[in-house]
């Protein structure tokens, strides 16, 4: 128990220090306290020091809080949406997430907020017009946006650090695989290979692989951690099954951020997004040729040679002894993995796979070029196009435009009245896309009744002589009364079909070796 003098002693020191530090107050009535039991006293001249201290820091952060929040409100003045209007809205804006204004819980958040919008804002400037993707669309699932969120570079963040902390165990499977290849533990691979001996001679035991794996590879070692082993030099059980767990079960935890596990994860994941680039262009280099028919006549052969194996794999496949195959397959890939094959690999592939090769591609070559013919004639077509003429107010006929349609009485967009559609000038007309013009001049249909006939236009009438005008005929009560307001004829050119060569290029092969 404290004496008086002690307590009066620890009052003197505070009252020193209160004074130092430059925290005296002689009116201590106009003092504001943190409680409202806190009075003043003779005795308690310190602590209503330090609450004066306090109150101090608590207007201090009260006024930061009321900058903050005017911050807040100015942004959203400026826009209901929590982004800055001098920014145009881009047409990427709805697969750009911006952050919300009233997740900014602190200044630091205010800032990371403002700095993650502005880098959002300029990634969807850079993003093309035409990578916008909506989740929802026709066939589709409705959801709404709430349940995808869209992109955004702080949840991108985060869900690759929650990425890289669980992907180790895919990693540990990978290299294990990897391990169980190359015969770095001979037991190990000689044991894999049993076990695929067995499935491949009794198919039906693949049904219980994934069962027998869960119980020996996660539910023995769980069992073996919740029941640890005692030390083996005491005269016990080693492995105690009987009894209460003596240890917590284990848990298969994310990775800590900056750990050493978390590195490894980054590097395992880096030399994977190297490994599939890779070998993703080495396929399509291998692949890409025979099979994209950018030499259509290789991609030909290679078509009528995979047809014909489709075609006897559908008559022959039951009778192919598959278990042998696949048990003399699995086998031979993994004794070739051994280190001590590589070199002879090596040697028969230069000796004697490389020259084979050659004469294969050889034969190839000279089969498709013997055999397989290609009609490289280029698809020519017909197109029309109809001269329309009006007549004015005087009785004169004035030329009107050229329309792909002949705009006669009966055709939609007369019925609803509305105007026809073409250009001006006969030079104007353009092919249609992939086609160019064959020839350099329109002609005139002079055979008029058959395109009416092919058509089944009803209310015109034919000239039979001189231009091959097709006119708009008026029908009354009383019959015929003459010619209407409309008349039209039809022009014809020649169009033939681009053809792309070997390199690109948009050329045809014919007798004037016109490039375009």
């Amino acid at each position: 128990m404290r004496r008086a003098s002690d307590t009066s002693s620890m009052h003197s020191d505070a009252e020193d220090d209160d004074d130092s530090n430059g925290f005296q107050d002689s009116d201590v009535s106009s003092r504001s306290f943190l409680h409202p039991d806190d009075t003043p006293g003779t005795n308690s001249s310190s602590s209503g020091r330090r609450r004066h201290f306090a109150t101090k820091i608590a207007k201090h952060y009260q006024r930061s809080k009321e900058s903050l929040k005017e911050a807040r409100e100015d942004l959203k003045n400026k826009d209901e949406e929590g982004r800055p209007t001098t920014f145009a809205a881009g047409p990427t804006e709805n697969i750009i997430s911006y952050p919300d204004y009233r997740d900014f819980k602190s200044i630091g958040g205010f800032a990371s907020g403002l700095q993650d919008k502005l880098f959002a804002k300029m990634i969807g400037g850079i993003l093309p017009a035409d990578a916008v993707e909506h989740y929802s669309g026709a066939g589709s699932d409705k959801r709404k946006d709430t349940e995808r969120p869209q992109f955004s570079v702080t949840v991108m963040s985060g869900n690759f650090r929650r990425f890289n902390q669980r992907i180790g165990v895919v990693f540990v499977l990978q290299h294990r695989l990897i391990r169980l290849m190359t015969w770095r533990k001979p037991t190990h691979t000689l044991s894999a290979l049993a076990l695929y001996s067995f499935i491949c001679l009794d198919p039906y035991l693949i049904a219980s692989v994934p069962l027998a794996a869960i119980l020996l590879f996660v539910m023995v070692p769980a069992y073996i951690s919740r029941h640890p082993p005692a030390p083996s030099r005491l005269p016990t059980d080693p492995y105690p099954s009987r009894g209460p767990p003596s240890a917590i079960p284990p848990e298969v935890k994310a990775v800590s951020e900056f750990s050493k596990d978390f590195f490894r994860n980054l590097r395992d994941l880096q030399n994977t997004m190297e490994d599939f680039s890779a070998t993703h262009d080495q396929v399509i280099q291998i692949l890409g040729p025979p099979t994209n028919f950018s030499s259509e006549t290789l991609s030909s052969g290679v078509f009528l040679i995979l047809s014909f194996i489709t075609l006897a794999l559908f008559i022959g496949a039951r009778h192919v002894p598959w278990q042998p195959v696949m048990l003399v397959t699995g086998w031979g890939i993994t004794i070739l993995c051994h280190p001590s094959m590589q070199q002879p690999i090596q040697d028969a592939h230069k000796q004697h796979v490389i020259p084979s090769e050659k004469r294969a591609r050889k034969v190839f070559k000279q089969w498709v070029a013997k055999d397989i013919i290609l009609d490289t004639k280029p698809d020519e077509r017909e197109v029309e196009i109809f001269e329309l003429q009006r007549k004015d107010s005087n009785g004169e006929w004035e030329a009107w435009m050229f329309s792909p349609l002949p705009y006669e009485k009966l055709s939609a967009a007369r019925l609803a009245g509305e105007k026809p559609k073409g250009t001006r000038f006969l030079e104007d007309v353009i092919p249609p896309k992939g086609w160019h013009w064959m020839d350099e001049k329109w002609m005139l249909d002079l055979a008029s009744k058959d395109w009416v006939e092919e058509r089944y236009l009803e209310g015109v009438e034919v000239e039979i002589a001189e231009e091959r005008w097709v006119y708009d005929i008026l029908a009354g009560e009383e019959g015929y009364r003459g010619t209407g307001e409309w008349r039209r004829r039809r022009w014809l050119r020649t169009v033939r079909r681009h053809v792309v060569n070997d390199n690109g290029f948009i050329a045809y092969n014919d007798d004037t070796h016109i490039a375009f």
